[in-house]
């Protein structure tokens, strides 16, 4: 898997992991596993986590086009 910008995001933002799981409706254990690498979010996520942290996915995830 590409590495992605979210715990950087998320920490630079100030939000901790189960405050955006909430927000964005992602599962807070998806959310870890996304941040370390181990998957990768479904892009409907990815939209709904950037929109949550106020982002462009592009800056958060690399491989979305």
């Amino acid at each position: 898997m590409t590495k992605n910008q979210l715990h950087e995001v998320r920490r630079e933002k100030r939000v901790r992991q189960w405050e955006l799981a909430a927000i964005a409706r992602v599962h807070q254990s998806r959310l870890s596993l996304a941040e370390n690498g181990f998957i990768s979010l479904k892009p409907e996520e990815e939209e709904r986590v950037a929109q949550a942290l106020g982002e462009d996915p592009k800056n958060i995830f690399p491989e979305v086009n």
